[in-house]
């Protein structure tokens, strides 16, 4: 992959909104870092899973539970005993093939690369094996599935080694962002070193000026803002009038506290994400800062 580290396609250059370093789209992007963390503690009993209270850990693992990994589903989803389906927090793997709607009927869409070798690796960590799980603060998901990180008994975690591989991607959805840093950090070297998915042309920066198809699901694409808006609950900054960032309103509060959108408006992006086709239209939904970028191969959004 060519230009890591750098501004996609030099459009960063300097990163500048004005002439001040106040001012620079780094700075903005950064915003985020005054937030408090919130780690990610869990009971079973709070989480609403239907663990076993004799599975939970004491001394120094309480807020741990202990369980077998009866199959491994995909990169980051796995099923305990129980029939139970753990996703694993603070990554995105590869997406397997699957049925997507279009033009009125379906078709089928092959796997993304590295579905595969993501799967394996998780199948060779913890198949048929005792791990260990922390339940997020958000602790159940859209798909009914429990939210953890995932433990190899001696400590080692999941989530790093499928990024160290290159496997996978980070992704962040508040509340659960207890991780973020570190493994933004371990993103970034597989990305600078051109490691798994960093190095396949599937997963290339999609620079939406180009007017190539853009690619769905798990995703990178550059484009500058030509429109900002806010609609119902939600600010909609559109890249090159192709793909909408979809921002809760809630988020932008947050995360970007004095900041207006229509800042934003003339810039280069780099985000990240599922992206999803909406009629000729392509949405892409952002819940924390860490989704937007200036450059590539950064760990966190204002670097």
């Amino acid at each position: 992959m060519s230009g890591r580290g750098q501004a996609a396609n030099g459009a960063f250059s300097g990163d500048s909104f004005g002439d001040s370093p106040g001012d620079s789209l780094g700075a903005f992007l950064g915003a985020s870092f005054g937030i408090v963390v919130v780690a990610t503690v869990a009971l079973a009993a709070l989480a609403g899973i239907s663990l076993s209270a004799a599975a939970l850990a004491t001394g120094p693992d309480a807020g741990a539970q202990f369980v077998t990994v009866t199959q491994v589903i995909d990169g980051d989803t796995v099923e305990i005993q129980g029939g139970e389906r753990i996703r694993l927090l603070g990554i995105d793997t590869p997406e397997g093939k699957r049925i997507r709607k279009s033009g009125g009927g379906k078709r089928l869409v092959p796997a993304q690369p590295f579905f595969i070798e993501a799967k394996r690796l998780l199948r060779e960590l913890v198949a048929k094996k005792r791990v260990k799980i922390v339940i997020g603060e958000e602790s159940v998901g859209y798909y009914g599935r429990t939210l953890a990180h995932l433990y190899l008994p001696d400590g080692v975690d999941v989530q790093r080694e499928l990024l160290r591989r290159g496997y996978a991607m980070v992704t962040a959805y508040p509340p659960n962002i207890s991780h973020l840093r570190v493994y933004g950090g371990i993103e970034a070297e597989a990305c600078r070193a051109g490691r798994g998915l960093w190095s396949d042309p599937h997963f290339k920066l999609q620079n939406l000026a180009d007017g190539a198809e853009i690619r769905s699901g798990m995703g990178r694409v550059a484009g500058t803002v030509t429109a900002v808006a806010r609609r119902n609950n939600d600010v909609r900054v559109t890249l090159d009038d192709r793909l909408t960032l979809l921002i809760y309103r809630g988020a932008w509060r947050k995360f970007w506290p004095g900041q207006q959108a229509d800042d934003l408006t003339g810039r280069r992006l780099i985000a990240r994400g599922r992206i999803k086709a909406a009629g000729k239209q392509h949405i892409l939904r952002i819940r924390h800062p860490f989704m937007l970028r200036a450059r590539e191969c950064a760990a966190w959004p204002g670097e």
